[in-house]
């Protein structure tokens, strides 16, 4: 084969720019700090890449959602909390009045004590975390109990009506913790303060705000009663539902709790998950400071040694042909 200037040229100035490409990607990770810049780098490892930087964003958002989750059941236990303290209270005033050794002064002191207590109750069902009600299932818009404008104009209600917008429900708020993972992240206040709805007066009822108002009324002497039922029937019979109530209150918690216990095992679970990713990531993309360098000589000299190459292969001029 004749090989012709032309050739020779070519071949030297396409080494040239090889070694000068070559050159400057080791140049490029040094800058960067990275292994692959660009698909066309490594398509192999930037399909992996991608798929590593994919599952550390989903990481990241299950584990917001699960932060976010874990300060509502929180703050829904420290109500939980608080409702427990005033149903203690109120079930040690109910067990004092039940002896009727009380006066009509005293009972009437009480009475407001129950009222005062019935008032921080509703306060806490219409608890607030972010304006929003946490009690109020998905209508967190509006209070989960408001007063019934009905008979008797004082029984607090839940839900009402369900068809208006923004009202309360009696629907969960689930967080998305991971791949088809769900979990509730509240707890309707009907479960809490009336399981079987609201109620009017009566001896079995589990409505929170009835058997206080009840109570209080009995302590007053209004709350109208049949024969041979008396009022001091009423006040022992409110320590019973309230010790019951107590229960319900203690399950919920326990409920809560359980929920509090998934988040956190779950957390564990990404936090390992994302720490795996990163290390594997960081195996993939971050370059070795030592072997960069090394590689970056070895680049530089073949660069510089094709240009040496390239320079004495060029044909010379005709000055220095003819000397």
């Amino acid at each position: 084969m004749r090989v012709t200037n032309t050739m020779i040229a070519n071949t030297a100035t396409r080494n040239v720019l090889n070694a000068g490409y070559k050159f400057m990607q080791i140049q490029e990770q040094m800058s960067s700090g990275k292994k692959v810049n660009r698909p066309s780098d490594d398509p192999v490892s930037m399909a992996k890449i991608l798929s590593c930087r994919q599952g550390l964003s989903q990481a990241t958002q299950y584990m917001r959602n699960i932060d976010h989750a874990d300060h509502l059941l929180r703050q829904s236990d420290a109500a939980l909390s608080a409702l427990e303290t005033q149903l203690t209270r109120a079930r040690t005033l109910a067990e004092q009045m039940s002896t009727g050794t009380y006066t009509e002064e005293q009972r009437k002191i009480v009475a407001e004590e129950i009222n005062s207590i019935r008032s921080q109750l509703v306060q806490i069902a219409n608890t607030q975390v972010n304006n929003k009600y946490i009690f109020a299932g998905t209508g967190t818009v509006k209070p989960a109990f408001v007063s019934d404008t009905g008979t008797p104009p004082d029984n607090m209600v839940y839900d009402v009506p369900p068809s208006i917008p923004g009202n309360a429900t009696d629907k969960d708020i689930n967080a998305v913790i991971g791949p088809n993972m769900l979990l509730p992240t509240n707890i309707p206040g009907a479960n809490i303060f009336q399981p079987d709805g609201p109620q009017t007066q009566g001896n079995g009822t589990t409505d929170i705000f009835r058997v206080l108002q009840d109570l209080e009324e009995a302590l007053l002497g209004t709350l109208p009663v049949t024969p041979p039922q008396t009022h001091d029937d009423v006040i022992a019979n409110s320590l019973v539902l309230l010790r019951g109530i107590t229960e319900n209150v203690e399950s919920q918690r326990a409920v809560l709790g359980a929920r509090i216990n998934v988040l956190e095992s779950t957390k564990y679970y990404w936090q390992d998950f994302k720490l795996t990713m990163e290390d594997h990531l960081t195996a993939i993309e971050e370059i070795s400071l030592e072997e960069v360098i090394t590689e970056l000589s070895m680049r530089e000299l073949a660069y510089t040694s094709s240009l040496t190459a390239a320079s004495r292969a060029i044909m010379p001029s005709l000055v220095q042909y003819l000397s």
